[in-house]
């Protein structure tokens, strides 16, 4: 008996919600439409970006650059009635203004470059994206954008400690068109995907490090994934990955990698990670379990292993059959497989846990039918 990939009803709806997660998808909007709303998200920051050029940092030096001043200004000169070509710096630049607010209001635009400039117009703007950085000044939030200043400067290989280049945590854009373009792809067709891939793989070469993980990120492939962590990993000086740390893992199916990013110990896989890597990553959540966990660590392995049918994962959950809160999903993986749990019970391996295994035999047990009473004679 082999461990199989057996998916519950609860883990496909897990599994729905997981490829839900990210940007909203735009595909089925016409282009009015998304012109509509691209212009509405132009209008409303304008101001905001106007008052990010004016901003000071604490030596008076203007917190924009030249980079800042020219995105603003190409960013602010679009209408729907005026919709210059823009270069690949443009795209990147007005992109990652519309993207400051990390609310999606670059979706239309990121959307409108594919339909009309193709896949590897956009990826050179994501690219272009990671030398650039933006970043905001909000005080009156959440009441008012009365005052909310949006910046953009540009970065380079070179300029101070590089583990902050690869760092999408407020520069939210060039994360968020990584994401947009993975979930365009992945509802679109088998040739999308494989354009995607492809483009992805001339760029990476010529991509400087930080935006690396990026496009693997984009292209949702493991061997770009895998590729840019082993580099960022050997760069001298070392530095930390934040984003490709965050957005990489669950691409990636190399343990050793995986263990060196912290994947290992953070004990946090997306169902989408059984997904892609099917019962090769079985090894992963074995490492996983058998590690020391938290409860709710525990139960979130819990919960995605019981999607896996096997003499190993029965020999992982038996310990916790009667431990809450893992109780319910290892009675029922059990439940639906009484052949397994014969087996785990004759494991002398599992011998300390017999007890609690018999209790959960007799609790799957079939209960016998209640005989029914013959009702006495109507005298």
């Amino acid at each position: 008996m082999s461990d199989v990939i057996d998916w519950t009803a609860e883990g496909l709806s897990r599994l729905a919600e997981e490829r839900a997660w990210g940007p909203p998808l735009l595909r089925a909007l016409d282009r009015e439409e998304l012109l509509a709303r691209l212009e509405t998200s132009v209008e409303r920051f304008a101001p905001c970006w106007e008052r990010g050029l004016a901003q000071r940092d604490s030596e008076g030096r203007p917190r924009a650059d030249a980079a800042g001043r020219a995105a603003v200004a190409y960013a602010k000169q679009w209408t729907r009635s005026n919709s210059p070509t823009p270069s690949i710096v443009e795209a990147a630049g007005f992109l990652s203004l519309l993207g400051g607010r990390s609310d999606n209001h670059d979706g239309p635009l990121a959307e409108l470059l594919v339909r009309d400039h193709g896949i590897a117009f956009v990826l050179r703007a994501l690219v272009a994206m990671w030398s650039m950085a933006t970043n905001y000044d909000d005080p009156d939030w959440p009441k008012s954008e009365s005052r909310l200043s949006v910046w953009l400067f540009a970065i380079a290989e070179g300029d101070g400690d590089a583990s902050w280049m690869n760092d999408a945590s407020v520069s939210y854009g060039k994360a968020t068109l990584a994401d947009f373009l993975a979930r365009r792809a992945d509802a679109g067709t088998d040739a999308e995907r494989s354009e995607l891939l492809s483009e992805a793989e001339a760029l990476f070469p010529e991509a400087p490090l930080y935006a690396r993980p990026a496009l693997a990120c984009a292209a949702a492939d493991r061997t770009l994934a895998e590729r840019a962590m082993r580099e960022i990993f050997a760069a001298k000086p070392r530095w930390y990955p934040h984003y490709a740390r965050r957005s990489l893992a669950n691409l990636i199916g190399d343990r050793a990698l995986l263990d060196e990013m912290g994947f290992i110990a953070d004990a946090r896989p997306t169902l989408r990670f059984l997904e892609r890597l099917g019962i090769d990553s079985l090894p992963i959540y074995e490492a996983m379990y058998r590690s020391k966990l938290t409860k709710h660590q525990r139960e979130h392995l819990t919960k995605q292993l019981v999607n896996i049918n096997g003499p190993s994962v029965a020999k992982l959950l038996a310990p916790y059959a009667e431990k809450a809160p893992y109780a319910a999903y290892i009675r029922a993986y059990f439940a639906r497989a009484p052949a397994l749990l014969a087996l785990v019970r004759k494991d002398a391996a599992l011998a300390p846990y017999t007890t609690q295994l018999d209790k959960l035999a007799d609790k799957l047990a079939p209960k016998p039918a209640k005989s029914k009473r013959a009702k006495p004679a109507q005298p």
